[in-house]
């Protein structure tokens, strides 16, 4: 975010362009975690530490536990650690005052999960640091599933009065390439460009070494209302039906207790989220669901998703 005097910008890391308006069209919509049946308790210790457990079954009656912990400090950052029964547990640390404009960020999972022939998967560890200050933003990372490869990640962005122009590459440091004696293989690698100003951002960037271009909107109408927008298309001249794609999504905030959401894209796929916060008994609850439009038929319902948390379901905002 442009800082008050015009000629002091810090640009945003190249993984977070487009960051705003991508959580726009995830958040609420999430296959993994919002179209499923959740109840939850979250709580806040008065050392600061944020407790939340719950269950969850998703559309095939599959069951499962959650524990989640996070803290956060003023003075060295943030820890927060996940266990699920359905899947690996998580921890995460990040260190925010080792030096000015530096964050360290260490995360790491067990890579447990059910499968039908009982195996484990590879456990992962990644270590990342990054580093902003006036006019550049830079990244490294090193990140290990140790049975399986080692990925390195570096990045750098440069910016002046809300224009941030950068690029990214990802190096698989265990792969050969060809069979020969290199062992290291370009895994990714993207170049974009993000506008900042005011009430608003507009991104565009590539994927999947450059084949992909993708375009990003999101603008702050009002205290109440943000409205998204993205497009994406293949940069190899497809022209396959799914080689261009046009999303919108809108948040709306009814009232000081209820937030609507709605996501539409070009993919004939049509969502809604609703959550509303009651105050006695202490309750937020949350309602998402979408739809697949097929003609001028009726609309086919794909997802479904309830959840309940009971408690201090506003103490992690």
């Amino acid at each position: 975010m442009a800082s008050s005097a015009s000629s002091s910008f810090v640009p945003p890391i190249f993984g977070n362009f487009g960051k705003s308006a991508s959580d726009l069209f995830k958040k609420k919509f999430d296959e993994k975690k919002d179209f499923k049946n959740v109840v939850q308790t979250k709580y806040k210790t008065a050392s600061g530490l944020i407790f939340t457990t719950g269950g969850e079954f998703d559309s095939k009656n599959n069951l499962s536990g959650n524990l989640k912990l996070n803290y956060k400090k003023d003075t060295f950052g943030e820890v927060e650690s996940s266990f699920s029964t359905a899947g690996p547990a998580k921890t995460e640390l990040k260190l925010k005052k080792l030096a000015k404009g530096l964050t360290l960020i260490v995360t790491g999972d067990t890579g447990y999960h059910f499968k039908p022939d009982k195996r484990f998967s590879s456990p992962t560890g990644k270590l990342a640091a990054e580093y902003q200050q006036d006019f550049f933003a830079g990244a490294a990372a090193v990140e290990s599933s140790f049975f399986d490869r080692n990925l390195l990640t570096g990045s750098a962005v440069i910016g002046f009065e809300g224009l941030s122009v950068g690029g990214e590459v990802k190096v698989d440091a265990s792969a050969k390439k060809n069979d020969s004696d290199s062992i290291a293989d370009i895994d990714d690698y993207n170049v974009g460009a993000q506008y900042e100003s005011g009430d608003y951002t507009a991104t565009l960037k590539t994927s999947e070494q450059g084949n992909n271009l993708e375009g990003q909107y999101i603008h702050k109408v009002n205290s109440d209302l943000q409205v998204a927008g993205k497009f994406t298309t293949k940069l190899d001249g497809s022209d396959a039906p799914d080689s261009r794609s046009l999303g919108l999504v809108t948040e709306y905030k009814v009232d000081a207790n209820t937030t609507l959401k709605l996501r539409g894209d070009t993919r004939k796929v049509v969502a809604a989220a609703v959550e509303h916060r009651l105050s006695n008994p202490k309750l937020q609850v949350g309602v998402a669901s979408s739809w697949g439009i097929v003609g001028f038929s009726v609309p086919n319902p794909k997802d479904f998703g309830l959840s309940l948390t009971f408690g201090d379901y506003d103490s992690d905002k």
